[in-house]
């Protein structure tokens, strides 16, 4: 969950930085590519390759439209779904909060 979170994090902090530096043209278009790209990810490492783009992207980019900021942000809030299931572990649903892997049955997390 930890993980997640911090997934959670990144995105609003970009998504704060193209806001806030500005964005523009085909700046939809790149975004939505690059959320394509790292929902094409099998890892991690490919997908903090992929925000690596995004953030060099954004911090020369001019302010976009009302419009253009809602589809960013689709597009941005999709790339972050697909980023925090590569980090939750394969075929668990786990349950807890946090991102050690154990499970919520018997109380005490120690």
């Amino acid at each position: 969950m930890k993980k997640i979170k911090a997934i959670t994090a990144m995105f609003c902090m970009t998504a704060f930085l193209a806001f806030g530096s500005g964005c523009g043209g085909d700046l939809v278009k790149k975004i939505d590519k690059l959320a394509d790209e790292s929902c094409a990810c099998k890892d991690m490492a490919c997908a903090e390759k992929v925000q690596a783009k995004l953030m060099d992207l954004v911090k020369d980019a001019k302010e976009p439209s009302k419009g253009d900021q809602e589809k960013i942000m689709k597009s941005m809030e999709r790339m972050g779904e697909c980023m925090a299931k590569l980090a939750i572990p394969s075929g668990g649903g786990g349950g807890g909060d946090d991102d050690e892997g154990g499970d919520d049955e018997g109380g005490d997390d120690e």
